[in-house]
């Protein structure tokens, strides 16, 4: 049961990597909450022992809120990522357009 808790809360950082180096981002996440919310569930009843409703519930809950939070934490994190593109004048240029390099 300590290995099942240690595995699934190990979700969030996964997601929170995926962020970080640019594979999800927070429209990816909104997106997929629907089948991550199931996937959750279908996980959490499949790796608890028991078939009481209270370890699934302490399972699942956790698992499904620290999700939510990392939607919240790549929406922030995303606007920032846009937002600082946006201001680089590097990537105002086109694709067969050269830099300016600062001597």
């Amino acid at each position: 049961m300590l290995i099942a808790f240690g595995v699934s809360f190990q979700f969030p950082l996964l997601l929170v990597f995926l962020e970080l180096v640019g594979a999800v981002d927070d429209i990816t996440l909104r997106r997929w909450r629907r089948g991550m919310i199931f996937g959750i569930a279908v996980f959490t009843a499949v790796i608890t022992p028991s078939q009481d409703p209270f370890t699934f519930a302490f399972m699942a809950v956790p698992m499904w809120l620290s999700y939510e939070c990392v939607v919240v934490y790549a929406r922030i994190h995303g606007k920032r990522r846009r937002r600082r593109a946006a201001e680089d004048p590097i990537n105002a240029l086109a694709d067969d357009e050269t830099s300016p390099i600062d001597v």
